[in-house]
């Protein structure tokens, strides 16, 4: 892991969205700290696709093999791209998930509702302890093609090589 430093994303005047380079400062800061855990999680939540950075799926299987967890929170509808691509390239992992919400309106809840997932997960085979009804759909990990970038279409803005 050491061996993929996050590229800096250009700044200009279109917005980038590197996933993968914020996977990896994640995972940078959470190994510098001196405490013991049960389990490594990286949450990721947003409203758009990777367009810069990185592949992300080489990075998630990257952490994935070091033991690290990966939820995503993804703002759209069911039928949105970004839905696709968490479930494709970015969840991943054991107990992994995935929770869609619609709009900002309901990112509250549905935060709410990803963290109680997340305190009830249990280590005995990964499974969620008791089931609650959330505010958007939920998929977990290994229930999505694997991601493929020839399929994708980010409107005006081609994807990275190997997105």
């Amino acid at each position: 892991i050491s061996d993929l430093e996050p590229q800096l994303a250009q700044t200009g005047s279109s917005v980038s969205t590197a996933i993968a380079d914020a996977l990896l400062a994640s995972y940078r800061a959470l190994a510098g700290i001196e405490v013991v855990a049960e389990r490594t999680v990286i949450d990721v939540s947003g409203n758009g696709v990777a367009n810069a950075g990185r592949a992300v799926s080489h990075v998630r299987d990257l952490l994935v093999e070091h033991g690290v967890t990966i939820n995503g929170l993804p703002i759209g509808t069911l039928s949105s791209p970004v839905v696709r691509f968490y479930d494709e390239c970015v969840v991943g992992g054991w107990g992994a998930f995935r929770l869609q919400t619609n709009d900002l309106a309901d990112f509250k809840d549905a935060m709410l509702y990803k963290m109680r997932l997340e305190f009830a997960w249990r280590p005995a085979g990964g499974r969620i302890a008791r089931v609650m009804v959330g505010p958007g759909d939920l998929r977990f990990a290994g229930s999505a093609p694997p991601c493929d970038s020839s399929g994708w279409n980010y409107g005006n803005v081609a994807p990275p090589v190997g997105h």
